[in-house]
């Protein structure tokens, strides 16, 4: 009973607390707001806060709202921060019932490039058309992003720097992308900035990422327009490129570079360039002229996740043998690397020094040649009966994969 006493003591008082509140004298009296009679315009929260375009399409569209429908109206309509980028229309039409409608913004997707994002706003034109239920203004972000895609760490190996420097041909690890709209248009991410292995801090401008573009889009002709590295030593920035892309720049066609053989390839997920193809310039350095590089041969871009099967070997000349009747029976060539990958070895040994041309007639079967097992060692390679003085050249072709991989040679010099 006791808690029931104090639960109506508890009600009482309420009750009480209430009729004097209620019989205030100095309380104002509550008016109701009146009806809002403009056309009550806003922009729906919906609407996004950032607008992603593409460079495909030239249009987009921004929803708007009204809370009176009763009748068609235009109402006009503000911007500011396009910039002479982006085509806003001057109002907004709404049909009779509607209590929603857009408006179409146009662009040019080449006048407003790539990854180049504006601040518009977008606002009801006038105190008499908006409503306190909704935002009179619209503000948002807008523009196309590059269409690259990240493949991943590649492996490169840069040979331009050797053309002024004696720098190594080091391997090292780069970000590489894709891009989407051009498939076979890669583009390394900084190459020349903290990864590369010969800089210091301070070598390269960290204020911006630097690209450097390679042009795939046809594997059997690749070629790099000579572009800014980003990197700085004591003669200015340089610049690096491929003669293919050079010669472009200046009026020539793919096909014609790639006739005169200074395209490169791309091939098994590894795109390389013949020895010097390539060009490099610094641009405090003889008034930025150009200068061959790929001096060595050894630029090259491995594709993320590619592993290269190793079908390297290395010779040497190790004299000649000679029969029991002292005639010159063969010459001993001695094979003193083999990769992992090679399988057999091929060698022919050849009056001059044409390498080139000795390869393939190993390839093609159409010259003598030793098979040697895939280890170092000595091996006897037949020589021409009573060879004349002169250079000769030992060949090697090591196979792999059933066709020939790669290939040594070296030259010697025989006096009878």
């Amino acid at each position: 009973m006791k808690t029931i006493k104090n639960i109506s003591a508890i009600i009482l008082a309420l009750a009480a607390m209430t009729t004097f509140y209620s019989c205030r004298e100095d309380e104002p009296e509550y008016t109701p707001a009146g009806k809002l009679d403009t056309e009550q315009v806003y922009f729906p929260s919906s609407n996004s806060a950032s607008i992603v375009l593409s460079s495909r399409e030239n249009s987009f569209e921004v929803s708007i709202a009204r809370i009176k429908t009763d009748a068609a109206t235009t109402v006009p309509l503000t911007v500011t921060g396009a910039n002479g980028l982006y085509n806003v229309p001057a109002s907004v039409a709404f049909a009779q019932g509607a209590s929603t409608a857009v408006i179409t913004i146009t662009y040019d997707p080449d006048a407003v490039g790539f990854d180049n994002f504006t601040e518009l706003k977008l606002s009801i034109g006038g105190d008499s058309y908006t409503t306190g239920y909704g935002f009179p203004e619209y503000v948002f972000t807008v523009g196309i992003p590059a269409p690259w895609m990240s493949l991943g760490d590649c492996t490169f190996t840069e040979d331009f720097l050797t053309t002024f420097y004696g720098t190594g041909n080091d391997p090292y690890m780069v970000e590489i992308q894709e891009n989407q709209l051009q498939p076979g248009l890669f583009r390394l991410v900084n190459p020349f900035g903290e990864a590369y292995p010969y800089n210091d801090p301070g070598d390269w401008d960290a204020s911006r990422d630097w690209y450097l573009e390679v042009h795939a889009e046809d594997p059997t002709a690749v070629y790099i327009n000579v572009q800014e590295t980003g990197m700085i030593w004591t003669n200015g920035m340089f610049s690096v490129g491929s003669k293919a892309g050079n010669f472009m720049a200046g009026g020539q066609t793919l096909e014609e570079v790639k006739a005169s053989g200074y395209t490169g390839t791309y091939e098994n997920g590894v795109i390389t360039f013949p020895l010097g193809t390539m060009l490099i310039a610094m641009a405090e350095y003889n008034s930025g002229s150009l200068y061959t590089a790929n001096t060595n041969g050894a630029f090259k871009i491995v594709m993320p996740g590619v592993v290269l099967a190793d079908y390297s070997i290395a010779i040497a000349y190790a004299g000649t043998y000679m029969n029991t009747n002292n005639e010159v029976a063969g010459v001993l060539v001695q094979i003193s690397a083999v990769g992992g990958d090679v399988e057999t070895i091929r060698l022919a040994v050849v009056a001059g020094t044409d390498v080139e041309a000795t390869i393939e007639e190993i390839k093609s079967g159409n010259i003598d040649s030793v098979e040697a097992p895939a280890k170092t060692g000595t091996v006897l390679v037949p020589f021409t009966a009573a060879p004349a003085a002169g250079s000769y050249t030992i060949v090697a072709v090591a196979y792999g994969d059933d066709k020939g991989q790669a290939a040594a040679d070296a030259t010697f010099q025989y006096t009878p």
